[in-house]
């Protein structure tokens, strides 16, 4: 109010100023001034009828004192004149005294408004508050409006009717499209206007920007028009909200990501900070569930998963998730993947929607050429990601690939130590497999793999992941084919690349294992190859393949380097596996022969009957006997017999595969391995036996030999029932002097 009287004083004083010059211009006494200052303060103070009456009072008062003439009309035109600016001035105050009570209200609006919201602490909180904020200082309808998947969702409202959506060309969408102030004077002449049933005429939405962006829009709606210093006002405050969002948010994140450091440098083990991750990333996004997939041999493996397992299924979480489904994309592209709706979606797998997926993120963690880490998060209700959260998701993943190489590294340590300390108590078969499997797991994009281990001259398959082990058996390469093959990598021993195309060098077995079928329904055939030779201190120990089937860009330098530094840390174990193996050799081995030893036998009957067990494969054992040996040594001595022993021993291996297992059992007696042979295939070797004995003799001493087999797991199932019923056989056939028998 004081504003208002000092416009009064100043007014008053400019028309006895102008009165003053008027009337003595005219001729009128000075003190006529006085008689117009009055009535004209008050016109402007009291308003025109105060200024009526007080101008007719003055023209009864000049006429009283003698005043007539053109000078009474001319007083009465001064104080007619007097009136029109006193009433102009009044209304002129009047305005001005109301825009001050705006501008009054609006300030304590933007004020009170603005630290009731600097009060809240988290972006929900803000959004939701912000029209009963309003609701105080506005006389409008205010609501609050989100984007969703499909349009904008209400969030919170004072005074709006039932409307709680609304479609990408109303108000509210043009505002948070356009990120600018949308005023709509009349509603009824905006064609996409949606009508909430609040008889509203005008419409002010305003985009509430944080970090450069809209987050969110404030509508405001009644039914009369908005002034000027409200919009601006309310515009304002905006703005203000925005920075206040922009700072949580910032906020925000960097708690989180303190404490996701925490969690990564508090956990014991991968699983445990993925788990601890997780749970932070879905709470602070708001999702229904969260998963972290890892690819192992050709699928996605979970290596932690948050709330609902809706994303996974239940047959999917052991086995993990085939490379499709969006999957596929983001595997190749190392691009993210943001799914608003699966619904709406035409790659999207269906039991994913079935299971109630909607909204849908698949964001690489990291990867060279290949996304081999992804973050997986969904919910059940459709769901838009802005561009803020999508730069912090890209943010977020550079910190999980930081946290899962560093568990990764001492998750190989770890398996190395343990297979370093288990070794003296390892079976020799089981170590190979547990080296192939580790390598299989550790080196990105291998689905498969194979290990061939020097044995003499030769390099024999000594464990294979998702092949048939029965098709590969003992099959032998030579050190000249493997050189041939891995050309300049096998003298570096450095890992070598070959794709389909050059699939003339690979090195891979014949037959992928049937009972491993890619899931996902790719060609079985290898379509990338890495090859890692393995040596200690120059020479070579064994051939390392890790095989992709459905990429032919599944290995790249990450690849190479985890394979490289594999071979380096295990070579030594190799090499200590190689002579211990060549000591036990020794102590296995017949001094005469060179066949192994009857302790030799028992030893690698228990472990290859253990392999035809686990790859349910047949397996014979054969025992032998020669026919009129003692007569050799009784004859011509044990010099004769040693020498008939050794060319008994020659002609065992000869006939035999390469991959059957011969031993001198005892004295004149002898034994065989069949690994993966039947009763037709160990009949077929038995006859060349004992054909092959036809020219063996010592003088006039015609060597014969008799035989007894048993079968896996025809005839027994241990090997005490083996040997025994091959010894009955044996016995049988030696009764009725044949080389063998059949039951």
């Amino acid at each position: 109010m004081p504003g208002a009287i000092l416009y009064v004083a100043w007014g008053a004083a400019l028309l006895a100023a102008f009165s003053t010059f008027v009337l003595a211009f005219l001729g009128i006494p000075g003190w006529g001034a006085l008689v117009v200052v009055p009535v004209s303060a008050a016109a402007v103070g009291y308003g025109l009828r105060w200024g009526v009456a007080a101008a007719a009072l003055a023209l009864i008062i000049a006429s009283r004192i003698g005043l007539g003439g053109a000078a009474w009309w001319v007083l009465a035109y001064a104080l007619f004149a007097a009136l029109v600016v006193g009433w102009a001035v009044r209304e002129t105050l009047r305005r001005l005294i109301r825009r001050e009570r705006r501008v009054k209200n609006s300030l304590s609006l933007f004020h009170k408004a603005t630290d009731a919201v600097v009060e809240k602490e988290h972006e929900d909180e803000v959004l939701l508050a912000l029209p009963h904020l309003l609701a105080d200082y506005v006389d409008a309808n205010v609501s609050v409006w989100l984007p969703d998947a499909k349009g904008f969702r209400r969030l919170s409202a004072v005074g709006l009717g039932d409307l709680d959506w609304v479609g990408e060309r109303s108000v509210v969408g043009r505002t948070f499209a356009s990120g600018r102030v949308t005023y709509v004077p009349d509603v009824s002449q905006d064609p996409d206007f949606v009508d909430g049933g609040s008889d509203q005429r005008a419409e002010l939405a305003l985009p509430i920007r944080a970090r450069g962006r809209p987050r969110a829009v404030l509508d405001l709606g009644r039914k009369t028009p908005f002034h000027e210093l409200e919009i601006e006002s309310l515009k304002r405050f905006a703005d203000v909200v925005g920075h206040h969002l922009s700072l949580l948010a910032e906020y925000a994140e960097s708690r989180l990501l303190a404490d996701l450091t925490h969690t990564v440098t508090s956990a014991q083990d991968l699983t445990q900070a993925s788990r601890e991750a997780l749970v932070r990333l879905s709470s602070f996004f708001g999702t229904n569930g969260a998963a972290l997939l890892r690819w192992r041999r050709g699928r996605y493996v979970p290596v932690a998963v948050q709330g609902d397992a809706q994303f996974l299924g239940g047959a999917e979480t052991a086995r993990g998730l085939a490379a499709d489904g969006g999957l596929d994309w983001v595997y190749r592209t190392r691009e993210p993947l943001f799914i608003p709706d699966c619904t709406e979606h035409p790659d999207v797998r269906p039991e994913w929607v079935e299971a109630g997926v909607r909204g849908l993120l698949l964001h690489p963690v990291r990867g060279g050429k290949r996304a081999r880490v992804v973050l997986a998060m969904w919910s059940r209700a459709p769901r838009r990601w802005s561009e803020e959260e999508k730069e912090f998701l890209n943010v977020l993943t550079q910190v999980l690939g930081v946290m899962l190489q560093e568990f990764e590294l001492k998750e190989r340590l770890s398996l190395l130590l343990t297979l370093e300390r288990n070794l003296p108590n390892m079976d020799e078969d089981l170590f190979y497999l547990k080296v192939l499997e580790s390598a299989v797991d550790q080196i990105p994009g291998a689905e498969a793999g194979s290990l061939l281990v020097r044995e003499d001259e030769a390099f024999v398959y000594r464990a294979v992941v998702g092949y048939d082990p029965a098709a590969v058996g003992r099959l032998r390469y030579g050190e000249r084919t493997l050189a041939e093959r891995c050309g300049e990598a096998w003298k570096a021993a450095e890992p070598r690349l070959l794709s389909q195309s050059a699939a003339g060098g690979m090195v891979a077995p014949p037959k992928p294992s049937a009972s491993d079928a890619a899931p996902t329904g790719l060609e079985r055939a290898v379509r990338h190859n890495l090859c890692i030779p393995i040596a200690y201190e120059g020479v070579p120990l064994a051939l390392l393949n890790a095989d992709a089937f459905g990429d032919e860009e599944a290995f790249d330098e990450e690849s190479m380097q985890v394979a490289m530094e594999f071979a380096v840390q295990v070579s030594a174990m190799l090499h200590e596996a190689s002579r211990r193996r060549l000591l036990e050799r020794a102590a296995l081995t017949d001094p005469l022969t060179g066949l192994g030893n009857r302790r030799a036998f028992e030893q690698q009957f228990a472990t290859e009957l253990a392999r035809a067990q686990r790859q349910e494969c047949s397996l014979t054992v054969v025992l032998c006997d020669l026919r009129r040996f003692k007569l050799v040594n009784d004859r011509y001595g044990h010099a004769a017999g040693d020498r008939a022993l050794k060319r008994v021993a020659q002609l065992l291996r000869e006939t035999l595969r390469s991959a059957d297992l011969v031993y001198r059992w005892g004295g004149d007696e002898f034994a065989a391995l069949l690994p993966c042979t039947d009763l037709e295939g160990a009949l077929s070797s038995v006859r060349r036996l004992v054909a092959g004995m036809e020219p063996v003799r010592l003088k006039d001493v015609q060597l014969g030999i008799n035989l007894g087999m048993a079968v896996f797991p025809d005839d027994g199932d241990d090997p005490e029932t083996l040997l025994r019923v091959a010894d009955e056989r044996l016995y049988r056939a030696k009764s009725a002097d044949r080389a063998y028998v059949l039951d």
